[in-house]
């Protein structure tokens, strides 16, 4: 079945189905219909019985003795005579009367059914099956009552093989159709799988068109509706627009980083060749070692950034999250980000005790350190640098903010800071300028804080500082 086509399992599957049902509703309409048919024939029994009542009279032995006619039969009963019509005998829907006495004996019938129970004593009126030479049938036993009518019986019968034989000619016609039913099931079948496959195979054509192409931007045409097919349709457009996203960002990060590892390999390559070329003193030696060192250490870091940047992207089990003391997590922080005391920068801290969070410490510790790094590269001569922790407002949620009075962001470069190595400080040669970084110190912060499903925002104008506010 591995290898059978859905078309042809949908088919199969119909059919089945459909038999199925056809055999179900069959038994159902045998058992339903014999069930129907004997309440028919039981009510007829009952009907005929009680009409062949009105047709016995009893006449009494004061009267002169009555003689038979061609309509009235005259049977001796007691001290006078019973006037029977001759219509009694008639069968009605092969319902067939004979008339008893309270002992079983057999007065008028002349069904052989009513011969063969001659002698079976009558004691309680009732209606029962009863199977006479193979063939059964139903009995139904009336007492009389009415002047000179008592100790006798009347017993009906009627054979049941006539309600069974509609039922059999009723499923023999039905099977004869059955071949029909099955034909017009597969053909049904087939029409069935062809028009719910029709969107598959579109949908399979289309994907295949966006295989061929390098172009992802390709999409499946998603009609409107709740179906099952439009819903995995849209879902493909889903995963094609992840895919395509996720496809341009490696794109970009690859040419990003590219372009970020060319200018200290090259200024290594330039530095290594000047100093093989001649021969120089002790000093120029160490002047081009520490050249590349510092852009070997510019590359060690652009690559672990780099590499952080990566794993938070791709959703790392690198970093599980567990309950943390964030006051105490962050006070550690700053006291070890206060030693580094750039350029005369005092770190101020504003931090509210027992504030808990659910995350992970090594990423929490590298977003604080990323942001006060940052404010020691733009905060000026001397300046502040404020850390502040607090509960922002009746939700309860956590508020971080870290604050420098430096040189500001400009409202254009607040746009794009979050951005892969973009720097706001541009115009400033990196080589020769003081502010030295991997361009990913934000991008990383920022991932970070979506990782933690939190916010944040900058507030800046040039010249006055800036401050980063972050709420989880």
């Amino acid at each position: 079945m591995k290898r059978v086509s859905i078309r042809t399992k949908i088919t199969l599957m119909v059919i089945a189905a459909i038999f199925v049902m056809v055999i179900i509703m069959l038994a159902i309409f045998e058992l339903s219909g014999v069930t129907v048919l004997e309440n028919t024939t039981r009510d007829y029994l009952i009907s005929a019985v009680e009409s062949n009542i009105n047709k016995i009279e009893y006449v009494g032995g004061n009267r002169n003795s009555p003689s038979s006619s061609d309509d009235v039969l005259m049977i001796e009963y007691k001290d006078g005579h019973l006037a029977v019509d001759i219509d009694f005998l008639d069968s009605m829907n092969d319902v067939d009367s004979a008339l008893y006495t309270g002992d079983g004996r057999l007065l008028y019938g002349s069904n052989p059914y009513s011969i063969e129970m001659d002698g079976e004593a009558l004691k309680v009126p009732r209606i029962y099956k009863r199977t006479f030479d193979g063939i059964t049938c139903y009995v139904y036993e009336r007492k009389l009552t009415g002047e000179g009518l008592d100790g006798l019986w009347i017993r009906g019968i009627v054979p049941l093989r006539q309600a069974r034989k509609q039922i059999g000619d009723i499923m023999k016609l039905l099977m004869f159709f059955l071949p029909l039913i099955l034909i017009v099931t597969v053909i049904g079948g087939a029409l069935i799988a062809y028009r719910i496959l029709k969107p598959l195979r579109k949908m399979q054509k289309d994907i295949s068109g966006i295989s061929d192409e390098t172009d992802l931007s390709g999409r499946i045409d998603v009609k409107e509706g709740r179906d099952e097919i439009t819903a995995l349709a849209g879902s493909y457009n889903e995963m094609l627009d992840r895919i395509e996203s996720a496809f341009e960002r490696e794109k970009r990060f690859t040419s990003d980083v590219s372009h970020e590892l060319r200018t200290p390999m090259s200024v290594i390559l330039a530095q290594t060749e000047y100093a093989l070329e001649k021969d120089g003193d002790k000093e120029e030696y160490r002047d081009a070692l520490e050249v590349i060192k510092r852009q070997g250490d510019r590359m060690a870091a652009l690559i672990d950034d780099m590499l952080t940047y990566s794993r938070i992207d791709s959703g790392s089990d690198r970093y599980p999250k567990e309950e943390l003391d964030l006051s105490e997590l962050v006070e550690s922080v700053t006291d070890e980000m206060s030693l580094l005391s750039q350029k005369g920068i005092v770190i101020r801290t504003d931090i509210c005790d027992g504030i808990t969070m659910e995350g992970n410490r090594d990423l929490l510790i590298r977003m604080f350190q990323n942001l006060i790094e940052n404010a020691y590269k733009y905060g000026r001569e001397n300046g502040h640098i404020l850390v502040a922790l607090k509960k922002a407002d009746e939700e309860q949620k956590i508020e971080v903010i870290v604050e420098d009075d430096g040189i500001g962001i400009s409202e254009e470069d607040q746009k794009k800071i979050f951005d892969r190595f973009y720097r706001a400080d541009s115009a400033r040669s990196r080589e020769s300028g003081s502010v030295k970084g991997s361009g990913l110190g934000l991008p990383i912060v920022k991932m970070i804080v979506s990782y933690h499903k939190g916010t944040i925002r900058v507030v800046s104008s040039e010249g006055k500082g800036s401050r980063f506010e972050i709420f989880f």
